[in-house]
């Protein structure tokens, strides 16, 4: 089936359709509400001529149907950046095909391409599936650190004083 799958990084052309399947992915992870990403944002921060992370599309039959984001994440001691993978998405109908898989290698490729040490990548710990096909790719799980962030008010609040 993956015969007739390609990957291309996405341009400001593809801004729907990475749109759609992130509004896909919210929905898929139970975190619709928290969605705030537009077509100006993604324009903004993403197709930029300084753009914060890239995104890739995964395209079945000429459709896209599976996207990836990443970005740089500069690690100190290292010296140098990670690619950090902010999203990987294949949309229901399609998994278990092998399209995550050659996402994956795309990625693994990019970041050995760019001189990155690892690829690094966080779960939801509710989402088995997701945790089983990472472990079949040879990743590791981390359990020696707490995801941590400052959001909105806690953030203003710092920021104040």
């Amino acid at each position: 089936m993956t015969q007739s799958f390609r990957i291309e990084r996405a341009g400001p052309g593809d801004i729907p359709a990475v749109l759609a399947l992130i509004r896909e992915m919210a929905e898929y992870e139970r975190a619709a509400e928290r969605l705030e990403v537009n077509e100006t944002l993604l324009g903004e921060f993403v197709f930029s001529d300084r753009p914060f992370a890239e995104v890739f599309l995964g395209y079945f039959a000429d459709r896209p149907v599976s996207y990836a984001i990443v970005l740089p994440k500069f690690y100190s001691y290292r010296g140098r950046a990670n690619l950090y993978l902010e999203d990987l998405y294949v949309q229901a109908h399609l998994r278990g095909k092998g399209i995550g898989r050659r996402m994956m290698a795309h990625i693994a490729r990019l970041a050995l391409e760019r001189g990155c040490p690892y690829l690094e990548w966080s779960v939801l710990d509710r989402n088995q599936s997701a945790l089983d096909f990472y472990r079949k790719l040879g990743a590791r799980r981390v359990d020696d650190r707490s995801h941590f962030y400052l959001e909105r008010e806690a953030l203003e609040s710092l920021a104040g004083g």
